[in-house]
């Protein structure tokens, strides 16, 4: 018989695989099953099959007064409904009654949108051929940073300027891309034809790092013996002591190891989501702007397109998104087209911008 605690784990690891088994992205089974373990260890020894909407209530007060946003705190409360669904599928003794549970739905901010200006700084400020494509190809596709990693050279199609995409759900779709980020691309990839677009700079086969609790430099280094198939196994010995031996010194010794050895070769595989935010800030704080994500490059795509004359069909497609209802917030973000209807319909709005422009597309026709 397990205990409360043994039990609560023992779920949260058969909930990971239920979500593994629905195909749910690897960043969503990482967060959700840490949401759940979270919400076992507030319980202690109580089974989470035994609770009440007052645990419930007293997690999720919990996790707010921790700092967390009002949204976050909601997307728990999404998380544990999904876990008591789990539980229902399994047929799983007692249940959690996290449906009687109900929290207002918080403000949805619009998101935050640069001009076209400011992209073209952030595109300046890069110096490397992967950062100007990078850039450039999140600014002409809206494609999510996950999106962006797992695409293959394979994917890029340049004469038709199209990229096929796994999105949400491994929901393929095709983007397109203009001729600025087809010559960034060309010039980053460099004449390659196959692998990850944007690949792992990790490409090192070796670490060594500082162990606190004996005070010595370990290197650690993977090694492929001879069998067939070869097998891997990873190798870890000790270096010095930190206290008479420099870091530079520790790696001269770790590469002297590490000469008779027979390394394993490491697979390049794509880029971690991390680094593409890293380059964007770095790449923010040197053209002296404010930082920038990889979504609000996404944002700046759809508002953008927007204003331009797309419509919002279109823009869903482009994006991926399954709902029009996740494209309609765009609507609200778009100033320069509320400003021309404005201007257009209102009797106070300022007509003479509109019939000045007007004046001008019939001079230039």
């Amino acid at each position: 018989m397990l205990s409360g605690a043994a039990l609560n784990h023992e779920l949260t690891n058969r909930y990971k695989r239920w979500l593994c088994k629905l195909r749910y992205s690897a960043p969503v089974q990482l967060r959700y099953s840490r949401i759940i373990g979270d919400f076992g260890q507030f319980l202690e020894k109580k089974e989470v099959v035994r609770t009440s909407p007052w645990d419930i209530r007293n997690f999720l007060i919990h996790e707010s007064r921790r700092g967390l946003q009002y949204g976050t705190v909601h997307d728990h409360l999404v998380v544990l409904r999904s876990f008591s669904e789990f539980l229902s599928l399994g047929h799983a003794k007692g249940s959690i009654p996290v449906y009687s549970v109900r929290m207002r739905a918080g403000p949805r901010n619009p998101p935050r949108v640069v001009s076209p200006q400011t992209i073209y700084r952030l595109v300046a400020a890069a110096e490397r051929p992967r950062d100007v494509a990078l850039v450039e190809l999140l600014y002409a596709t809206g494609c999510r940073s996950t999106e962006l990693v797992n695409i293959r050279v394979q994917d890029v199609d340049f004469e038709s300027r199209k990229i096929r995409v796994r999105g949400k759900n491994r929901k393929v779709r095709y983007v397109i891309f203009g001729d600025k980020a087809a010559d960034a691309t060309k010039r980053y990839l460099k004449g390659r034809t196959s692998g990850f677009l944007f690949r792992s700079a990790a490409l090192r086969r070796g670490c060594v790092y500082a162990r606190a609790s004996r005070g010595q430099w370990i290197g650690v280094v993977n090694v492929q013996d001879s069998s067939h198939p070869p097998k891997v196994r990873r190798v870890s010995f000790q270096l010095g002591p930190r206290m008479t031996m420099a870091l530079g010194e520790a790696w001269d010794l770790f590469r002297k190891r590490m000469g008779g050895l027979n390394v394993a070769p490491l697979k390049t595989g794509p880029m971690h989501i991390a680094t593409v935010r890293r380059i964007l800030i770095e790449l923010s704080i040197r053209a002296g702007l404010k930082p920038i994500s990889p979504y609000a490059i996404r944002h700046c795509f759809a508002t953008h397109m927007l204003d331009g004359g797309a419509d919002v069909r279109d823009i869903q497609e482009l994006l991926g998104h399954a709902y029009l209802t996740s494209t309609q917030i765009y609507t609200h973000v778009s100033r320069r087209k509320l400003v021309k209807t404005f201007d257009r319909c209102h009797p106070r709005g300022n007509r003479s911008n509109v019939k000045a422009k007007a004046k001008v597309e019939q001079t230039a026709e």
